[in-house]
């Protein structure tokens, strides 16, 4: 369905005010003409004719002459009329130039930035796309915007991080997230807590690949996810249980506040996250999934995990989950209970149906005198999803879409670990290569990430995944909220690796705040005759916004909302 924008000549002004503005135009000048006329007759000892439009025409047919005195005045008249208009427009200027305008010109001037820039981000792709195909080495990357001064285009560079905060009704899903999963390299992950990202960008990404939504909470009208995805496949060995168990942890445990507001003794608390992990080493080791773990979980008696890792060689992990399982019974039902908690997602069925297989595994373990057997029997199937296999998607023009809210009906633990190992598979499969980098980057768009995507683990990834070619581009519309998530140091670090933008619409804006001195982040060098001045506390939508690509390089520059320069709506 077409989107029919209505479009805006420059000043920011309709067609039909221009066309009003030329009339008016027209019929001074003529004015100015005929009064010219009449003081140059009056000079010369001319009959002069009272009616403007009749003088004009008498002069047009030769009945009346133009004396040289008529010229004179005109261009001195004329010339006093063009000044009058130039000085009127200079301070209608002045007026109305915002804070955030005035501010532009103390900051880092275009010539001096040095990075996201279309001619420094291809300088850059000879080196960090060298092995991707011609016509993706051609992107300049995903749109940024404009400086104030200077009009010149950013983009996100293939090897930086960005990350965005703006409050309520400033654009920021259509200025950034739409623009940049349009415009991405290769693949794309995406999440969301609103329908509007993947409706404006499903049709777009159809044509670069297949699109993989998953929509447990009808973020888009009716819950949907279109696969299964078996979130053990990468996990081998204790440390990767360990990781996808703290994927779950950080999903289902909220926010750092929320963790340390928690009357939660911090053995159970650590020891459910390591018993978690043990119990998913068990399920991967027979090609389970994660429907046995929590059966396994709600049984802590259950000795079929201890003998899956057993026989696998996994004694000293085995061992650990016999000793949980010889605790006094009060210390064993708080540890379990933890556990399963982590995992309480997918008590709903509809939930679960993300994580299982068309066919599940009866998988029972049994010891005799001399080896410890166990067996495995497919069940019937129950549906004909197609799975989705993160280490396939890393390397395709694939999107997924991954929706979710906040609330007690929340599937952001499923979201989370579903994030956490694409990011996992895309990190692995960069490491493995000669130049330790993905030949195409993954874009991972976490548009309302401090609702979406909730991994602790995050400020981490930003201080080296994009130099795996993993690029993350994180939303957030409140500084608290993002801080309430990763804690005080994690935002700090996210922001420090990071192209960081200000959008607007927050009462304390994190570019100049959180005890970071305006001068440093003004540009150096500064001119010497021009100080820093204090920045503006907030900017409306639409304006221009600060843009950081270092914690000494500061800009503004104006966002390119996606509805100015895109037709296609496929809502």
């Amino acid at each position: 369905m077409a989107r029919q924008t209505r479009r805006r000549t420059t000043g920011g002004l309709g067609e039909e005010t221009w066309l009003l503005l030329i009339a008016l135009g027209v019929i001074a000048v003529a004015l100015l003409a005929w009064g010219a006329l009449s003081a140059g007759s009056w000079c010369a000892g001319l009959p002069i004719t009272a009616h403007p439009v009749a003088a004009l025409l008498q002069v047009m047919v030769g009945q009346h002459r133009w004396p040289w005195q008529s010229s004179a005045i005109f261009v001195v008249a004329l010339a006093v009329v063009v000044a009058l208009a130039s000085v009127f427009r200079r301070r209608w200027a002045a007026m109305r130039r915002s804070d955030i305008d005035k501010a532009a010109r103390t900051m880092v001037s275009p010539r001096h930035i040095s990075a996201a820039r279309q001619q420094d981000n291809a300088t850059a792709g000879e080196r960090l796309l060298k092995d991707a195909p011609a016509e993706v080495r051609a992107l300049p990357g995903p749109p940024l915007g404009r400086t104030v001064v200077g009009g010149v285009e950013l983009f996100v560079p293939a090897e930086m991080g960005v990350f965005i905060a703006a409050g309520q009704r400033t654009g920021k899903t259509m200025a950034w997230a739409i623009p940049a999963v349009l415009s991405a390299w290769g693949p794309v992950m995406a999440t969301s807590n609103k329908p509007d990202l993947y409706r404006h960008t499903v049709l777009g990404r159809e044509q670069r690949g297949r699109v993989w939504l998953c929509d447990l909470q009808a973020v888009t009208g009716q819950p949907v996810c279109g696969f299964w995805v078996d979130l053990l496949s990468r996990v081998h060995t204790l440390a990767a249980a360990r990781k996808l168990a703290s994927f779950f942890v950080s999903g289902a445990s909220g926010s750092a506040s929320e963790r340390a507001n928690a009357r939660v003794d911090s053995y159970f608390d650590g020891g459910a996250q390591e018993l978690l992990s043990l119990y998913l080493l068990a399920a991967a080791c027979v090609d389970g999934d994660l429907l046995h773990v929590a059966e396994w979980l709600s049984s802590d008696q259950d000795q079929t995990p201890i003998l899956i890792l057993r026989h696998h060689n996994h004694v000293r992990a085995a061992q650990r989950i016999l000793d949980a399982q010889g605790l006094y019974a009060r210390q064993r039902d708080g540890l379990y209970d933890m556990a399963r908690r982590f995992l309480n997602v997918l008590s709903d069925e509809g939930y679960a149906t993300m994580i299982t297989p068309p066919a599940r595994k009866r998988v029972t373990a049994y010891e005799t005198s001399e080896s410890i057997v166990i067996d495995t029997t497919l069940a019937a199937a129950t549906h004909n999803l197609p799975e989705f296999k993160p280490a396939e998607f890393i390397t395709s023009n694939d999107t997924l879409y991954a929706l979710s809210m906040t609330g007690p009906d929340s599937a952001a633990a499923l979201t989370a670990a579903l994030v956490g190992q694409i990011l996992e598979s895309a990190l692995a499969f960069a490491r493995a290569r000669p130049d330790g980098r993905l030949a195409v980057p993954l874009l991972a768009v976490l548009d309302e990430a401090a609702n979406c995507a909730l991994i602790d683990a995050l400020p981490s990834y930003y201080t080296y995944a994009a130099g795996c070619g993993v690029i993350l581009l994180t939303i957030v519309q409140v500084l608290e909220q993002a801080e309430d998530l990763w804690g005080a140091n994690g935002l700090t670090v996210i922001r420090a690796q990071s192209i960081e933008i200000y959008g607007g619409n927050i009462a304390t804006p994190p570019i100049w705040s959180s005890g970071r001195d305006w001068s440093t982040t003004t540009t150096s060098p500064t001119p010497p005759d021009r100080p820093a001045r204090e920045a503006p506390t907030a900017a409306p939508a639409g304006a221009p916004n600060p843009f950081s690509t270092s914690p000494n390089s500061l800009a503004c520059r104006k966002t390119a909302p996606w509805s100015d320069s895109q037709a296609t709506n496929p809502s």
